[in-house]
């Protein structure tokens, strides 16, 4: 089974977006996807770096473009290159002192986005940092959302991700999970495979209680499986601990 997380190839002025450049690589990271830079995973390697970067946007799952100020005619390329392949391509604009920028880079901006051609696309407007980094997380999650292979991949490496992590630490990111971007029809099946991969029963009571409090009628079935499993296993403790988280949240699904 592939495991590997998606790839976003993140590509701008390295220096006068570094900040930026990042903040973006930390919300992937959010997310177990990962964030290809140039400054992080390049490395030293045998081919020209041309070759490099072209390869790089050839392999990834998603192109996410940052642009400014500069036009850098090899982000251009990187630009060109993903929509050649057809990658999903999420472009993002700071809008802030743009009294600096190259007119090139104006012309390149509005040639990709204009409304009557087949080939453009819709760009995001950003200020600060944070700004944009938020909306990545929530235009990654639509694209996962929308391309089923996508989110196979995503929720293979969540699951991964979540045997690999201390109870604690899986605590946290299921309550992540519960409350972030990703819709319940993605959230669910990881919480299910997390459920059934995890013997300690503090950690099926509280995934059973937070798939009640994402609701509807897929966590009503889901619990109502779940419950079913759990009461094939052994009678102890733990059992009755984790059937009480699961009534707890089959309550709250019913109150919703």
């Amino acid at each position: 089974m592939h495991h590997d997380p998606l790839t976003v190839f993140v590509s701008s002025s390295m220096d006068e977006l570094a900040d930026e450049r990042r903040l973006v690589h930390a919300a992937l990271s959010e997310f177990h996807v990962e964030g290809w830079l140039w400054e992080e995973d390049a490395g030293a390697r045998p081919e020209p770096i041309r070759t490099t970067y072209l390869d790089a946007v050839k392999d990834c799952d998603i192109y996410l473009g940052m642009f400014w100020l500069r036009y850098g005619p090899y982000t251009i390329e990187e630009f060109e290159c993903a929509r050649q392949h057809g990658k999903p391509c999420l472009v993002y604009e700071k809008r802030v002192g743009l009294d600096g920028r190259e007119s090139a880079l104006t012309d390149f901006l509005k040639r990709i986005q204009q409304v009557d051609s087949a080939d453009s696309l819709t760009i995001c407007w950003f200020e600060t940092g944070a700004e944009l980094a938020k909306r990545v997380k929530e235009d990654i999650a639509r694209i996962i959302a929308d391309d089923a292979h996508a989110a196979r991949r995503w929720a293979q490496a969540e699951v991964k991700a979540l045997k690999e992590q201390s109870p604690n630490q899986q605590l946290v990111r299921i309550a992540e999970l519960r409350t972030g971007t990703f819709p319940a029809s993605l959230v669910l099946p990881v919480l299910q495979n997390a459920y059934h991969a995890e013997a300690d029963a503090t950690i099926r009571h509280w995934i059973a209680i937070w798939i009640g409090q994402i609701g509807g009628e897929m966590a009503f079935d889901l619990l109502t499986a779940l419950r079913s499993w759990e009461e094939t296993r052994p009678h102890d403790a733990g059992r009755l601990f984790a059937l009480r988280g699961i009534d707890k949240g089959l309550s709250i699904c019913r109150e919703n």
